[in-house]
């Protein structure tokens, strides 16, 4: 496991001293969150509001994910993840490492490589990001696809497939379909996964879509993966992303 011995140290300390203070209002601490890796999507330009993808391990269940900001300076080209948590002072927690993941998003960010800093957490190991300029007015290159939820499946010939699921949107005119879905993996053991839809007038298939607007598609993954956390970093309509943190091991 990835949680250091100094981590667990650090984090038996703060959960002493928070359950001392929390004894008189009863209230949860804000404690800093104990982020491992730091994922940074490829693919953003300066148009779009920009994610990072922190991930790590709490060594109890009292651990709560709390409130995450991201500051950019343009000065340094550096952006710092202020990444928190809340610790509970319940006298039976469970020990165990309950894993989280949780994107902060950073708005729009100008063109350039911005290294990334986890604050208070030296430790944590991260990828630079990199933002392109934006060559058009629209907020994406694609239409894509109301991605919901995705996961990581290893399919009954040994591939790999990466599974979106989602309701395709009401629409007054004709139907959503999905048109196809890309994946790609990118530096920092990240895969960015586009599920791009397109618009139809009408149909056979937007006929069955009036009665069932659900979706789960399988694509398979052609890139040569290997072992360890992999970020897989799904685009949808909202502009908001889906991820998932999935740890690839050895057959």
């Amino acid at each position: 496991m990835k949680v250091s011995a100094c981590t667990s140290l650090v984090l038996t300390a703060a959960a002493l001293f928070a359950s001392a203070a929390r004894a008189e209002d009863g209230q949860p601490t804000l404690v800093t969150s104990p982020v491992e890796e730091a994922f940074a999507p490829l693919g953003f330009d300066s148009n779009d509001n920009v994610e990072v993808i922190v991930h790590g391990h709490f060594v109890n269940a009292c651990y709560k994910v709390g409130p995450a900001t991201g500051t950019v300076d343009y000065a340094t080209s550096t952006i710092t993840i202020d990444a928190t948590a809340y610790l509970y002072a319940a006298p039976d927690c469970v020990k165990m490492l309950v894993a989280f993941d949780q994107p902060v998003s950073l708005g729009i960010v100008r063109p350039g490589t911005y290294r990334v800093i986890i604050k208070d957490v030296p430790a944590a190991v991260t990828t630079d990001i990199v933002i392109t300029q934006a060559t058009s007015e629209s907020a994406d290159d694609f239409l894509y696809a109301p991605v919901a939820q995705t996961s990581f499946k290893t399919t009954a010939d040994g591939r790999s497939a990466v599974r979106v699921e989602g309701t395709y949107p009401y629409t007054f005119v004709g139907c959503m379909v999905m048109k196809e879905v890309r994946t790609h993996l990118t530096p920092g053991n990240v895969l960015v996964v586009q599920p791009i839809a397109e618009l139809l007038d009408g149909g056979p298939v937007c006929v069955a879509q009036s009665r069932n607007k659900a979706f789960a598609i399988d694509t398979p993954v052609t890139d040569t993966l290997t072992t360890g956390d992999m970020l897989l970093h799904v685009r949808a309509l909202s502009g908001r992303s889906v991820n998932r943190v999935v740890v690839l091991q050895n057959n």
